[in-house]
């Protein structure tokens, strides 16, 4: 309290509250009477508290390292603040009244929920919510002989998404697997074989592959030797040593 002294007594004034508490910076007059015993009431108001919980939406498990944007009753930001290693985001020093919040960069492989949630605190009181972030989706191709089951390695493959634009060009490994990064969204691709490893039918059937949240697809392909030896890998168009004009497509129809 600073207490200032004036003709008609003093003026009091708090200047620091206590920690957690909103501070009273209301002037208050006082009339010294002599002889009594003169009290100035001053009442604080507890801040209230905000804790935002990120999980994972199958596991339960904490996200660390989500972005939220905390914004005032008229959607101002007041500040961006991030999730620590238990998904939590704590906050307090407001004053009571409505707030709202938006998630604006999600943890790597999960998927952004940019919906914007309306909180409302009162003081003293702790108000918590908990947001679940579902994780992307993943796509797993293995390549391999149809009569054998061998891994084929050296298979290339375009894959579209639905609006047939292409996501990117990936080729099978050792094991005949191409496998996409756990970052694609719920939607249905398109997976088209463009190159075969030597010796067998380039199959060029399109296949569409839904991706659902949360889960690894696997789409197995089985690759059909040619019946006579192709040259340059068996591409679409390449011919034949024996029959030099018939290419793998055309043998394939017939094998």
């Amino acid at each position: 309290m600073s207490p200032i002294c004036t003709k008609a007594g003093y003026v009091v004034t708090e200047v620091k509250g206590i920690s957690g508490y909103k501070p009273d910076y209301t002037p208050r007059n006082v009339e010294i009477v002599t002889g009594e015993l003169n009290v100035v009431e001053y009442k604080n108001q507890p801040y209230p508290v905000f804790v935002l919980q990120k999980i994972d939406a199958d596991t339960k498990q904490p996200l660390e390292g989500v972005r939220f944007r905390f914004m005032d009753k008229s959607q101002r930001e007041i500040g961006i603040f991030t999730t620590n290693s238990l998904g939590q985001i704590m906050l307090t020093g407001m004053d009571e009244g409505t707030y709202y919040c938006q998630e604006v960069e999600a943890a790597a492989g999960y998927q952004l929920d940019a919906t914007v949630r309306q909180i409302a605190l009162q003081w003293g009181q702790t108000t918590t919510i908990e947001v679940k972030n579902t994780p992307m989706g993943s796509l797993r191709i293995k390549k391999v002989d149809a009569l054998t089951g061998k891994p084929i390695p050296g298979t290339v493959f375009l894959v579209y998404d639905a609006k047939n634009n292409i996501l990117g060009e990936y080729t099978s490994d050792y094991k005949g697997i191409v496998e996409l990064p756990r970052s694609l969204a719920a939607q249905k691709l398109t997976v088209k074989e463009i190159k075969v490893a030597p010796g067998y039918v380039l199959d060029t059937q399109a296949r569409s592959v839904e991706i659902k949240a949360g889960r690894a697809v696997s789409r197995n392909s089985g690759g059909r030797r040619c019946r006579r030896r192709c040259l340059g890998g068996g591409e679409l168009g390449r011919p034949h040593a024996a029959k030099p004009g018939r290419c793998c497509r055309a043998l394939g129809a017939n094998a």
